[in-house]
């Protein structure tokens, strides 16, 4: 059995992708998305040729300006 997502539903991930590109730096815009798609760090870590501190790095700086974006809709 397939479900359909409702329209609200879609509204919201297209904000929370439109949230991306927030974050300025490519590389931490990636790790943020593919650790949403459940992802493991050490194995994009291991992809970005990256140690997985830096990779783990990147994602909290990127989820920070994410967050610092929350409630803000002209950042």
């Amino acid at each position: 059995m397939r479900l359909s997502p409702l329209p609200a539903q879609i509204e919201r991930m297209d904000e929370a992708l439109m949230r991306l590109y927030y974050i300025k730096q490519p590389k931490h815009r990636m790790v943020v998305f593919a650790r949403s798609l459940g992802v493991r760090g050490s194995v994009l870590a291991r992809q970005l040729d990256i140690h997985r501190n830096t990779a783990a790095s990147w994602y909290e700086a990127g989820m920070d300006r994410i967050i610092g974006t929350l409630g803000n809709t002209d950042t």
